[in-house]
């Protein structure tokens, strides 16, 4: 993060927590760089990012102040689970699933991060040398995936995961499939498994259909899951596996601290529960004080399963997933557990995505991600801010791209939807429970550019909720 960043950050954060209010004057470039111990440029640049976001604003002889439209929607306050599960038909499980598979790629509704923040173009240049080489060398894919590939993930995940080794990890077509392999690994029909809501789609589609038990544990916007609350349901639910999001939690953006993430780790070892620990958007974590951490640093029972990909960094053309075992499991091609499609794609497309990841080149990439999505997700959460009405609540993501919004009370996120589904604008809030809970709650992708048309769209919905406010 550059050093203006930190300063415009520490502002937002006043204006967040209401240390500063709509009309307070603002320090001088001057005194806010001897407060905060920055030099004059670093914070006359913070300033001007500000001035561009609509949070300051400049009085010519009287200096700087904040904005009038500098307003805070309230954030989720430490209230008991904001869901009411309700029974899940046949009917409405299929509904479901076709909703998801309607999304948008890209938007306000999107499932993905926008394409302009992905390396498409240097991807498939490395893809066209990859299946030149293929086609000359007749190469094929090992079942457990490219070895290149397998060797960059594990070295990735070796700075969080030291114990993790290249035999430890399986290259999947997608996070979903990797899921669907630690599944059909840990839980057999009619087994409960344990998982966090809202949830992604993602892992929604993926439960739903397999003949298991659901037991959801709320995941608070803010705070993540409540220890306490995890240690009851799994005395008194006969839970097979628990699936965790620790960071930058879809769609909340919260990431649990290192004290919930060792207790957890604790309390599910003690009863011997494996946790399949979803790493997916792991490398979208832009917030400094936010902790990077998996939960193998608290795991001494080789009990913690990892699935990750490459969906959210690269795009969905070039998403892979993997799954990363304990130390005492292992996999082989006859194993029941190893999905239906098999190897993970072909030759060409895991030796691109292997050659790009495992140069600086990547680094690089990811700095530059995340740089641009913290800015946009900033501006769409100052624009929500203006824009929706103060019935709403958001959350604070700490980093990814979806913000989520709990509604007036007498929204229908499900029926509002479906009246727009020639050109949707959020995504319900349904679509993130396997019991379709969180009727009033929508959530909104805001890895895209800011458009005109972009920022009329989000002005719609917020006049929309106000219409039930």
């Amino acid at each position: 993060m550059y050093r203006y960043e930190s300063v415009a950050g520490q502002v937002r954060e006043w204006i967040a927590t209401g240390t500063l209010k709509p009309g307070d004057r603002l320090l001088s470039v001057r005194d806010m760089a001897v407060k905060l111990g920055y030099s004059t440029v670093t914070v006359h640049q913070a300033y001007g990012v500000l001035q561009i976001e609509g949070l300051l604003e400049v009085r010519p002889r009287s200096g700087f102040f904040i904005s009038d439209s500098a307003r805070q929607l309230p954030e989720f306050a430490s209230e008991p689970a904001d869901f009411s599960p309700e029974d899940t038909e046949p009917e409405a499980v299929d509904a479901l699933l076709s909703d998801f598979d309607d999304l948008p790629r890209e938007g306000l509704a999107g499932t993905a991060i926008s394409s302009d923040l992905t390396p498409a173009v240097e991807l498939y240049r490395l893809m066209s040398s990859a299946l030149r080489r293929e086609v000359a060398r007749h190469e094929e894919v090992p079942w457990q995936g490219l070895d290149a590939l397998r060797e960059v993930i594990a070295r990735r995940l070796g700075a969080w995961a030291p114990s993790r080794r290249m035999r430890d990890i399986t290259v999947t077509p997608d996070v979903a499939a990797a899921l669907d392999l630690c599944l059909n690994l840990l839980a057999k029909p009619g087994e409960k498994v344990l998982v966090e809501t809202p949830t992604d789609p993602a892992t929604v589609t993926a439960l739903l259909g397999r003949g298991l038990g659901i037991v959801e544990i709320y995941s608070h916007p803010r705070f993540g899951l409540d220890p306490d609350q995890l240690e009851y349901l799994l005395d008194t639910q006969d839970i097979a596996v628990c699936i965790l999001s620790p960071i930058n939690h879809v769609p909340t953006g919260v990431s649990y601290s290192l004290d919930v993430a060792q207790r957890l780790v604790d309390i599910t070892g003690r009863r011997s529960v494996p946790i399949i620990e979803n790493l997916a958007a792991q490398a979208l974590l832009y917030n400094d004080d936010a902790p990077v951490f998996d939960l193998t640093a608290f795991d001494s029972r080789n009990l913690v399963f990892q699935i990750g990909g490459f969906a959210g960094t690269l795009g969905p053309r070039f998403g892979v997933g993997w799954v990363a075992l304990p130390g005492k499991y292992r996999l082989n091609p006859s194993v029941p557990a190893w999905p239906r499609h098999g190897a993970a794609g072909q030759w060409a497309h895991q030796r691109a995505i292997a050659d790009f990841v495992g140069k600086r080149s990547y680094d690089r990439h990811l700095h530059v991600l995340k740089q641009t999505l913290a800015a946009r997700v900033r501006k769409g959460m100052s624009l929500i801010s203006q824009r929706f009405p103060d019935t709403c609540t958001v959350s604070r993501p700490s980093g990814g791209y979806m913000c989520w919004v709990r509604g007036p009370k007498n929204f229908s996120a499900l029926s509002t939807s479906s009246r727009r589904r020639d050109r949707p604008t959020f995504i319900p809030g349904p679509m993130y429970s396997v019991t379709r809970a969180f009727g009033n709650f929508l959530a909104l992708n805001l890895s895209s550019a800011w458009t005109p048309q972009r920022e009329d769209d989000l002005m719609d919905i917020g006049r929309m909720l106000a219409r039930l406010s």
